[in-house]
């Protein structure tokens, strides 16, 4: 079954609603929340994302600014738009990360942002812990008694 609304036109849909296939919004989708199944009890094989392959990952792409040519975005008419490069993203992650960057039925490739909340989350972590570690590092530097270097004469 395939439902075309125009332009103009709003559809109010009460209660649960259920969507087995791809969605595709063309425009702004606004939600009150957005959430993903994550329980633990379907998920298999659960291991702890490594932070240097995350940092590194990271480290390998740049936010970008930009304007959307596919939906007749006109270069000093709108607003940019933030995000990351698909392609990059896709080059960056390793292979064993594969549903942060997905083809979509269109042949284009589509980033899952949501997903890399993770990927941000384990990099933080990795920081917090340097900065912890670095900061006592320095706190005991700094608490160690100043030795005065003598001077030898030269007689």
């Amino acid at each position: 079954m395939q439902i075309s609304v125009g332009t103009s036109t709003t559809v109010s849909l009460g209660g649960n609603v259920s969507i087995g296939g791809t969605l595709d919004v063309g425009s702004t989708c606004t939600a009150q929340s957005y959430v993903t199944s994550s329980d633990q009890s379907i998920k298999a094989d659960i291991q702890d994302l490594d932070p240097t392959v995350a940092l590194n990952a990271l480290s390998s792409c740049n936010a970008r600014t930009y304007i959307r040519t596919d939906i007749g975005e006109v270069i000093d008419k709108v607003p940019r738009r933030v995000g990351f490069i698909a392609q990059e993203l896709q080059t960056a992650l390793p292979r064993h990360i594969h549903n942060v960057v997905v083809m979509g039925q269109d042949g284009l490739l589509k980033v899952d942002y949501s997903r890399l909340t993770s990927i941000l989350w384990s990099v933080s972590k990795k920081q917090q812990e340097d900065i912890e570690n670095l900061t006592a590092r320095l706190t005991a530097l700094e608490q160690k008694p100043k030795t005065t270097k003598s001077k030898k004469s030269s007689d």
